[in-house]
């Protein structure tokens, strides 16, 4: 069964709904931590990420940056997009540098992760944010029923949470085209407001492909009944950004 509503959850209602369908002992970790959530599911991501919360973190951080030159940082368990920026291998010359991110994301440490190289489409609709597909799922009985969103960051912006600015794009369920946009103010939008992409009336790509990911994804965490998804569409597919 696939939902389909004009509204959306807020994140915030969306986490305290958490303990009312999920039983967290069916898992041996928080799914509030990024870290354990990414080593369980790994192959879903598809890009490198990494763990700093102290000095034995550093060379991982180190050779991460060499090798892929920028990474994107998020606080271990934070949401919303606080936090997030991008570093490059500069900004991590010597151990002061590294003293100072670890103090900007304390006490809990941080994820630097390779970055996302999203779709052509995605791109299009704003080239400096991944711009993702929110699916949330709720299992009741054999069934799990869905409700869609697309966010979208604006121009400038690093994420696509509301916290940037990001439209909220209503989806119809059952073609992946885009039927609604709008921002934090609940300004409605048929272009994007910078890039001046058409949004509403846009097709998702390999629509169909995102919610079999969500239903396999669903699959793995048998004690929960409600899961919330963001997923990127890159050029070889859907990729977790997380849970």
């Amino acid at each position: 069964v696939l939902l389909a509503q004009s509204t959306f959850l807020a994140d915030k209602a969306g986490r305290q709904m958490f303990p009312w369908f999920n039983d967290n002992k069916s898992l041996s970790f928080n799914t509030r931590n990024k870290w354990d959530v990414y080593q369980y599911l790994k192959p879903y991501y598809h890009r490198e990420i990494c763990l700093v919360t102290g000095p034995e973190h550093k060379d991982d951080l180190t050779a991460l940056l060499k090798e892929k030159k920028r990474l994107f940082c998020k606080p271990l368990c934070g949401s919303l997009g606080e936090k997030t920026r991008i570093i490059k291998e500069s900004d991590v010359q010597t151990d002061d540098d590294f003293e100072k991110l670890l103090e900007y994301y304390a006490p809990e440490g941080f994820l630097a992760e390779e970055l996302i190289r999203q779709s052509q489409f995605m791109m299009k609709l704003n080239p400096t944010s991944v711009n993702t597909l929110r699916i949330m799922s709720i299992r009741l009985d054999d069934r799990i029923c869905m409700y869609f969103e697309s966010r979208i960051g604006e121009m400038f912006s690093i994420a696509d949470n509301l916290n940037f600015k990001s439209l909220i794009c209503g989806i119809d369920p059952e073609n992946g085209i885009i039927i609604s946009a709008f921002n934090k103010n609940r300004t409605p939008f048929e272009r994007h407001p910078h890039t001046r992409a058409l949004v509403v009336g846009a097709v998702i790509p390999r629509f169909s492909e995102a919610v079999e990911l969500a239903r396999e994804l669903a699959g793995l965490f048998p004690g929960y009944r409600y899961l919330s998804w963001d997923l990127a569409l890159t050029d070889d597919g859907w990729v977790v950004v997380e849970l």
